[in-house]
């Protein structure tokens, strides 16, 4: 019997036994990292291996099963090679000591090293096979080994019964596929137009991912990226196990992405989407603890869980927060841990970067199992460089760790002992790092006492985890157990690109391994794990900036024109005062005069960005302007008094108002206020990053490297932040509006370098200029028709 390759349905064995096998309750999760913690244990027990072991052996084999060819896909662990026949091993971590277990913690654990046995068997014509489940414990890296052997019939037995426990749910699977490819067939843009540089990007895009290659699209404001690159991917689509996942910096990109996808939905897409949301957002609970000894929603959770996805599966809509709480409440439970079990088969996930790309959280299941085919647009790919150092940082807060020391004196089994010697071990190099008389020091490594210190620590608060379910200070020692563990975590992947910093703050010492450059990562993750990739913004300039710090230059290139007429964009350089930090105070009269001189020429909707929280208090203090309605961003606000702020700013009805807010906040990129709810911006400086300790780290850094470090630490990121802002204003053909740019070192050279092509309309304004003209006649021409 033939059949041709769409007859063959591909089949995660982690998948298909997880679904038919796993019970109980989820695990603790403790770290809230399990799937790395798994990569360090199967990474530590593997480099034990001899040199004729084989580790991460890629398997697969086709079953005829009914009128459907399955083929089981895996990855295995380990293929021993013993003097007496082979060892199938099957590597799992766990929090469990060692020695409290004989048998395996999960069934689901034998039962897919038994699949892949008989997958192995098959493919090299064995009549019996070995089995072995190692259980590595972590933090401390102990094992317990579990030893079977079995019969090749015994298996095939097992594997056709799980596959027809599996049938059904298998069946609606390939239902779904078939529905969305011929959907796909069909599928045309969901516009009538198709703007010329929009048309390109389409192209480019799909060739990308056709090729499966990476593309870094410079494409301004207005090119409608979201929608190019979403239909571009889902056409190049054509595999069962083919999914897209929509990366994203910031809450208000993920709606966009999610407004779009609804809209080809609407246009006869038949395709599943998940927007993936934080363990906070989803929770059920008031506070955040997985253990299922503490949260009824953890607790027997792989019981309810199969259940709850064939009722989610019949819901055609897009799966939101709110959308998939209700069916975890519906379920009793936990709604994180669905909205993931959910993804797997949806063809469309739209998520924050942490997901793809941080090691400590990103989905392993679909960036590094064979039974995936992940694609990725990265929205707002200028983000990425900042973020993905974030990823691989972590800090030690030398009063947190003084704070379990002293709260947890009396608990049993004490955790006194090995907190008091954390803590003299941060103290030691406290006092090394204070010799310098800096805020800052950096070190080339980390102490070995420290992390056998950290390790300690991390035992003493374990045991404290297993056997203090509801104890009064549990959220006390589980706290201090997170920042540990991440420290630990992150300290995995401490080489050439790190530093551990000791920070001398106000009020507290911070010690941080400290991630300068992200960018092996980050192209391991898009060259090896993902079938292509397209980075799109409209801050890509200079180009190999960007390739260099996140894929080390791999990667094609394309920039796009604005598809707006330059002339509706005036902008007005002001270049008669200073902003340098130590100016400020002197150029404030001139920019007060400007602020009256915008609101005065045209009372309308603008944005200001002063370069910090301070400034922005000065001017409050000193604004002359009764008539102006004004909304202040006030530092340290929650994402939701942000999100408050900005709809109230929207909503006032007020002819004349203005956001006050900071360059490079939130509300400097990803806010699209169309026509007459922003008529234009002013920037107040240049936006470099404050010149600390830490930016010469870096400066310094890459000098090493052999760039120039002092435009990869300040020049770049602070122009990103202009270009950013200065996008704010034209969001369609209809918009027109003015951007005011208050620093001498707009006249730069360097500076005017890194101008967007489409910033032609520029206006130089010295001290005897007066912007209240330049703007009257800019918007005289307007009205006139240009």
């Amino acid at each position: 019997m033939s059949h041709t390759p769409l007859d063959v349905l591909n089949v995660g064995v982690k998948d298909m036994v997880e679904y038919v096998y796993a019970t109980g309750d989820l695990a603790a999760q403790r770290s809230g990292q399990s799937a790395h913690t798994g990569q360090q244990c199967h990474t530590a027990w593997q480099a034990r291996y001899g040199l004729n072991d084989l580790k991460e052996v890629p398997i697969d084999g086709l079953i005829a099963y009914h009128d459907q060819v399955v083929r089981l896909v895996g990855r295995i662990d380990g293929v021993l090679k013993e003097h007496d026949g082979i060892i199938i091993e099957e590597i799992k971590s766990t929090h469990l000591a060692v020695g409290t277990f004989s048998k395996p913690i999960k069934d689901s654990h034998l039962r897919q090293a038994q699949v892949y046995a008989y997958l192995y068997a098959l493919k090299h014509e064995l009549a019996t096979v070995k089995v072995r489940l190692t259980y590595v414990h972590y933090p401390s890296y102990e094992t317990t080994q579990l030893n079977y052997a079995y019969d090749v019939a015994f298996l095939e037995h097992e594997v056709r019964l799980a596959l027809e426990t599996y049938r059904a749910w298998m069946k609606r699977i390939v239902d779904h596929h078939l529905e969305r490819e011929h959907s796909l067939e069909g599928l045309s843009f969901p516009f009538e137009t198709m703007r010329e540089s929009q048309s390109i990007l389409v192209e480019k895009t799909y060739q990308t991912m056709i090729e499966e290659d990476i593309l870094y699209a410079f494409a301004p404001t207005g090119t409608g990226k979201t929608m190019a690159t979403l239909f571009a991917t889902l056409k190049t689509m054509h595999k069962k196990e083919d999914k897209l996942f929509y990366a994203t910096a910031k809450n208000a990109q993920r709606q966009v992405a999610l407004e779009m996808v609804q809209k080809l939905k609407d246009h006869g897409l038949k395709a599943k989407a998940i927007a993936l949301h934080s363990k906070d957002r989803l929770c059920l609970r008031s506070e955040v603890d997985c253990d299922p000894a503490v949260c009824p929603f953890a607790r027997n959770y792989y019981d309810r869980v199969n259940d709850a996805l064939k009722d989610v599966f019949e819901y055609d809509g897009i799966y939101d927060a709110a959308m998939i709480k209700d069916f975890g409440a519906l379920h009793s439970i936990c709604p994180h841990e669905l909205s993931l079990d959910v993804a797997r088969f949806c063809d469309i996930i739209v998520g924050d970067f942490n997901y793809a790309f941080d090691p400590r959280i990103q989905l392993v299941r679909f960036f590094e199992e064979e039974t995936y085919r992940m694609k990725v647009l990265v929205d707002e790919a200028h983000n990425l460089i900042d973020r993905s150092r974030s990823m691989y940082s972590a800090s030690l807060s030398l009063s947190n760790i003084d704070y379990l020391k002293t709260y947890l004196v009396d608990i049993e089994p004490s955790p006194h002992k090995a907190l008091r010697t954390l803590y003299g071990e941060l103290e030691h190099m406290r006092q090394n790092a204070a010799r310098n008389q800096r805020p800052l020091v950096a070190f080339e490594t980390v102490d070995e006492p420290l992390l056998e210190a950290v390790d300690e620590a991390l035992d003493a608060l374990s045991i404290l985890m297993d056997q203090h379910k509801h104890h009064r200070l549990r959220k006390i020692f589980r706290e201090g157990y997170f920042e540990l563990i991440q420290f630990k975590l992150v300290h995995h992947y401490y080489g050439l690109s790190h530093a551990f910093c000791v920070h001398f703050e106000p009020d507290d010492v911070r010690f941080e391994i400290k991630c300068l450059d992200a960018s092996k990562a980050l192209k391991e993750t898009l060259t090896h794990a993902v079938k292509g990739a397209v980075l799109f913004s409209a801050t890509l300039s200079p180009m190999d900036y960007y390739q260099q710090l996140i894929t080390q230059g791999v990667g094609k290139s394309l920039v796009l024109p604005s598809p707006f007429d330059p002339k509706r964009l005036g902008l007005h350089f002001d270049i008669s005062t200073s902003q340098r930090y130590k100016d400020r105070d002197q150029g404030l009269p001139r920019v007060l005069d400007s602020i009256v001189a915008l609101c005065e020429t045209k009372a309308a909707p603008y944005i200001l960005y002063a370069p910090s929280f301070a400034y922005l208090k000065k001017l409050k203090e000193q604004l002359p302007l009764p008539n102006v309605s004004f909304h202040w961003h006030e530092p340290q606000r929650s994402p939701e008094e942000k999100d408050a702020l900005l709809e109230r700013f929207k909503s006032d009805p007020s002819p004349a108002k203005i956001l006050m807010t900071v360059l490079g906040g939130s509300f400097g990129e990803g806010i699209d206020l169309a026509g007459d709810a922003l008529v234009g911006v002013m920037i107040i400086g240049l936006a470099l990053p404050a010149f600390s300790d830490e930016q010469q780290l870096l400066r310094y850094y890459y000098d090493q490297q052999g760039f120039s470090g002092f435009d990869y630490a300040y020049t770049y990121p602070g122009m990103a932040r202009i270009i950013q802002a200065v996008g704010r204003v034209i969001r369609s053909e209809t918009d027109t509006g003015v951007a005011v740019l208050i620093d001498d070192r707009y006249q730069q050279p360097p500076i005017q370098s890194l101008f967007p092509a489409h910033w032609t309309q520029r206006y130089w304004l010295e001290e005897d200029d007066y912007l209240q003209g330049y703007l009257k006649a800019f918007w005289q021409r307007y009205e006139g028709g240009l």
